[in-house]
């Protein structure tokens, strides 16, 4: 009544249910993964848009004040810098659910650099250390421009510049 080969069938069903099984796993593992990648890109992509708001108030501040100011170093050294430098050296603020450092750098006047015809440009890098949470941070700089009244003459060719934001990086 019974064939020999029907445990052959049963063995088959077996295998393929298997891999369909390994298949189904792997499509799991995938659908984990590229959810984990939008969130921390969600996560980054929110921190940015903080970090611009943060940008703008701090760029208010710096010629209020002359805390949180250091020398000029390289942008490379902020990375390298533990959260105790940064209680030490930096202003920190907390406001809005968000945690940040920032460091104000002087990087001098360019008399050449003519905003009006009685104010040239006064160059400030800020650096701004974001604590997204204890796995992530953002370290980004922005070059500012302010106007300063006090210059001398222009050795070489003027040019004009704009008051402002310059430039951002991520370091």
């Amino acid at each position: 009544m019974f064939k020999k080969d029907n445990g052959f069938v049963l063995l088959m069903v077996l295998l393929i249910l298997q891999l369909l099984s390994a298949f189904s796993f792997y499509a799991y593992l995938q659908s984990a993964t590229e959810l984990k990648q939008n969130s921390y890109r969600w996560q980054r992509e929110n921190a940015y848009q903080q970090a611009n708001q943060i940008f703008l108030k701090v760029e208010k501040l710096i010629n209020e004040t002359t805390q949180c100011r250091i020398s000029i170093r390289p942008a490379s050294s902020f990375i390298k810098q533990t959260k105790a430098w940064w209680q030490i050296n930096a202003c920190y603020v907390t406001s809005d659910n968000l945690n940040y450092f920032y460091i104000i750098e002087s990087l001098g006047r360019d008399d050449c650099a003519i905003i009006s015809t009685t104010q040239v440009a006064d160059y400030y890098r800020i650096t701004l250390n974001l604590l997204i949470d204890d796995r992530m941070r953002l370290l980004l700089q922005r070059t500012v421009i302010l106007p300063t009244d006090t210059f001398n003459l222009c050795a070489s060719k003027q040019h004009n510049v704009t008051i402002g934001s310059q430039m951002q990086r991520e370091i």
